[in-house]
């Protein structure tokens, strides 16, 4: 790692425990009262700030452990020594932060939109009923800012060392969750053993692509959850149609599709969320 390179990141670890430091203070506060003096719409964006930092704080605190267990498991592939442990651990914290702050700007903007035109004593009320605000539209290790952060802190074959464990962690869970989805969907269309054998990349490629999206679309929160098993199947709607279509005799394309309607409205939400997913990382 250069010395420029160096600098940079102790730049960016100061500020992050800074901002940290300073955003933990202010989520543990307590919320100001209602605060003389100001407009309507000042209060609406009043209640809202305190909404979003109370969620934020809340967001983080259950983020911590994740992010510790991802670090360690960081320095027992790679084994870090203890000064660029200690470094990669106020990164990720300042990463989380950066990310959350573009993020933050677009649930205020959401909120905003949906509290249009309510009073400032009813302001609560809405915000309540909608429920959390989530920030985690894209996990951390998805971002390009962590990916380069870590191309930072890693020497070059340890970022490979890494990067093979992410890859065939992924892998294996892919392959392991389309198989089950394939013992599943396999005696309702009566597929060959050849049609199978076929069909089960097709799946594997849906399940790598959808599966964050498909998880976190049944959380409260929008993290990723485990998917319960009896919507697993859905993630056949992932096969582009023509793939599958190839694959199939028209008996059994007419049992595929007629399957892939029972999950048509929750496919859809899945899809919109995989999109805004997409675009966060094509515009980071």
């Amino acid at each position: 790692m250069s010395a420029g390179a160096g600098i940079q990141l102790w730049r960016w670890a100061i500020t992050g425990a800074f901002c940290l430091l300073s955003q933990v203070m202010a989520a543990e506060a307590p919320p100001p009262p209602g605060l003389p003096g100001l407009t309507d719409g000042e209060q609406v964006q009043n209640a809202i700030s305190i909404k979003l930092s109370e969620a934020t704080y809340k967001q983080r605190e259950k983020q911590k452990p994740k992010l510790k267990d991802m670090v360690d498991d960081i320095h027992r592939t790679v084994h870090l020594s203890e000064d660029r442990l200690a470094l990669l651990n106020i990164a990720v914290e300042g990463v989380l932060l950066r990310l959350e702050d573009d993020r933050a700007r677009n649930v205020v903007a959401e909120a905003e939109k949906r509290i249009k035109g309510v009073q400032p004593k009813q302001v609560d009320k809405v915000l309540a009923a909608i429920g959390s605000f989530s920030s985690s539209g894209m996990r951390l290790t998805e971002s390009t800012l962590w990916r380069d952060t870590l191309r930072q802190l890693l020497k070059p074959e340890e970022l490979q060392k890494w990067t093979a464990v992410e890859d065939s962690r992924a892998a294996y869970r892919s392959k392991s969750i389309a198989e089950f989805i394939l013992l599943k969907v396999r005696p309702m269309l009566a597929l060959t053993e050849e049609q199978a054998g076929k069909m089960l990349p097709l799946i594997t490629q849906s399940v790598k692509d959808y599966l964050p999206d498909a998880s976190s679309s049944f959380s409260s929160d929008g993290e990723e959850r485990g998917l319960y098993s009896g919507y697993a199947q859905m993630l056949i709607l992932g096969v582009p149609e023509d793939k599958a279509h190839s694959v199939l005799t028209e008996d059994q394309w007419s049992k595929w599709r007629a399957a892939a309607g029972e999950y048509a409205g929750n496919w859809d939400w899945i899809k919109t969320i995989h999109d805004r997913r997409m675009k966060g990382q094509s515009t980071e």
